[in-house]
This record gives C-alpha cells, sequence and structure tokens, in this order.
C-alpha cells in the first residue's frame, strides 16, 4: 500500500508563473507529493498559447520527476465526464484517500454548470469536490510587486512582467 500523502493542484499553468510555484512550495511543506493536472482544451489561443507538453517541459526545467507528478486532464462540457476523468486520473496515481486538493478561487473563473443533476451558478469547480468531500486546501493569491493579484494575461502582454514573474529558467526558455 502507498502511504504517501499527495497535494494534487489544477491548472492551465498558461505559464507556469511564481504564484504556481508558491503553490507547489506549500504542497512541499506540507509533506505532501505535488500531483500537477494540466488542463487543456485542445486549440491554442491567445490565453492558452502553450500545449500540455510545452507546459510540462516549463514545469520540469524546476521539478524533476522525481518531485513532481505531472498528468493532463482535458476539457469536457459534461462536467460529470470531466470529473469522473479527473478522478480516474488522479486514483491511477494515488490513493483518493491520501488527497488534499490545493486550490483558490478567482472570481473570473466562476462560471454555470451541471454537476451531478444541480445547476451550479456562478461558482468554481471546487462545488464537485465539495459534493464529493475531496478535502481542499485554499492557498492565498500570489501577490505581484504591484500589490495586485499575479496576472497570467500579464505575463503573456509584457516581457517585464514577465521577467518580474517567472523563474529565469522558464522565461528564457520562452524567450527563446
Amino acid at each position: 500500500m502507498n502511504n504517501k500523502q499527495y497535494g494534487v493542484y489544477l491548472g492551465r499553468f498558461q505559464p507556469f508563473h511564481d504564484g504556481h510555484n508558491s503553490i507547489i512550495q506549500q504542497i512541499i511543506m506540507d509533506g505532501r507529493t505535488p500531483l500537477l493536472l494540466i488542463g487543456y482544451k485542445g486549440s491554442l489561443d491567445d490565453r492558452h498559447p502553450l500545449n500540455p507538453s510545452q507546459v510540462k517541459e516549463l514545469i520540469r526545467l524546476l521539478y524533476p520527476e522525481d518531485q513532481v507528478m505531472i498528468k493532463y486532464i482535458e476539457d469536457n462540457d459534461n462536467w460529470d465526464k470531466w470529473y469522473d476523468n479527473l478522478m480516474y486520473k488522479i486514483n491511477l496515481n494515488t490513493e483518493l484517500n491520501d488527497i488534499v486538493i490545493y486550490t483558490h478561487e478567482k472570481e473570473c473563473d466562476n462560471t454555470t454548470f451541471t454537476f451531478k443533476g444541480k445547476v451550479y451558478k456562478n461558482c468554481s469547480q471546487n462545488e464537485c469536490f465539495i459534493v464529493d468531500n475531496i478535502p481542499l486546501k485554499y492557498c492565498t493569491e500570489y501577490i505581484d510587486n504591484e500589490n495586485q493579484v499575479l496576472s497570467a494575461t500579464k505575463i503573456r502582454e509584457d516581457k517585464e512582467y514577465a521577467m518580474q514573474h517567472l523563474d529565469a529558467r522558464i522565461f528564457n526558455q520562452l524567450k527563446e
């Protein structure tokens, strides 16, 4: 039987920035093994310029395989199917009773969806975990040097801001 405790962290990581890294560090400080699930929708756009394998490559610049597990989770408009796939991927790599989902709530991520026959309005994906009694650990939003919540959009649009909020190895990889 596996005695490891896991910290599961879902995100798109477009790109993997200091805020994401702070959550990975929190998972490690809590004595858990990080399991990152990189979400993707199948097509690239301005908000999602990196495919999942490129995101994984960036994270691997900071964390080797023996330190952080990385898997992919594809979007699905059917939240029940998305959640079942998510739990399947987590269960393949962990014991479900040994996980905590590390998360935060950003109002811009809230949406309306149906899960297990109930409509959720202006809610985050965290509602799915709450319904199933999956433990959550809410992490504080990472604040940038302008005393604002770190913005991945601003990182993608502003080279100076990116340089301040990306690990140098990731910044240099993206520059190429």
